[in-house]
């Protein structure tokens, strides 16, 4: 995977819940998906969660580890808000077990 390609499966995600307007879409885009879209907006989702959609959906293979690789300068590019998230067991760890990511 390239940063090309994550950059469009996170405007494909953005803007599926941008159209949004009741709680049937919500469950309707998490079925295509296989997909939690937290927050009020609908717009949270995270890096674990997105690999596996990233396999199954989009078919391509990719590590946790590259995606998250990928993710900062594909969401800077989208202007999309990230939160590193880091594992209770290892909370100094420089890098992050995943991302939160704001569509």
């Amino acid at each position: 995977m390239n940063e090309k390609q994550l950059v469009d499966i996170l405007m494909e995600l953005s803007n599926a819940t941008k159209k949004i307007s009741d709680v049937r879409q919500v469950q309707d885009l998490i079925d295509k998906y296989d997909m939690i879209f937290a927050g009020k907006s609908y717009n949270c989702i995270n890096t674990i969660e997105l690999r596996h959609t990233i396999d199954k959906f989009f078919h391509i293979k990719i590590t946790l580890e590259e995606l998250n690789s990928l993710v900062p300068s594909a969401c800077s590019m989208l202007g999309m808000e990230i939160v590193p998230i880091v594992k209770a067991t290892s909370p100094i760890d420089p890098i992050p077990y995943c991302y939160e990511i704001f569509l």
